[in-house]
C-alpha cells in the first residue's frame, strides 16, 4: 500500500527529471506482482523449485522494447545477472 501511495509522486518526479525511469519501472513491477498481476518490465523474480525466474510478465515478446523506454537493459542481461547473483 505504501508503494501504491507514492507511485504517483515517483511518476511526477520522473516526468520532471528528478528521478530515474528505471526506479519507476521497478516500483511499477513490484506493485503489480504484490497485487498478483503480471509485471510489465520483468524486473521481479521468484523462486521456482530452487531456480530463480522472472515473475509472470505481460506480452513477453515485446519486453525489451518496454524495458528500453525505462532505461533498463535487455531481459536476457537481467536474467544472466540474476543467475550469477543467486
Amino acid at each position: 500500500k505504501t508503494m501504491e501511495k507514492y507511485l504517483p509522486a515517483l511518476k511526477k518526479a520522473v516526468a520532471v527529471g528528478e528521478a530515474s525511469k528505471a526506479h519507476l519501472a521497478l516500483m511499477i513491477d513490484r506493485v503489480e506482482v504484490f497485487n498478483n498481476r503480471p509485471q510489465i518490465y520483468g524486473s521481479q523474480i521468484e523462486d521456482s523449485s530452487g531456480v530463480w525466474v522472472i515473475s509472470k510478465t505481460i506480452d513477453p515478446a515485446n519486453i525489451n522494447q518496454r524495458r528500453k523506454t525505462m532505461d533498463l537493459g535487455p531481459i536476457e542481461t537481467h536474467i544472466k545477472e540474476i543467475r550469477e547473483m543467486y
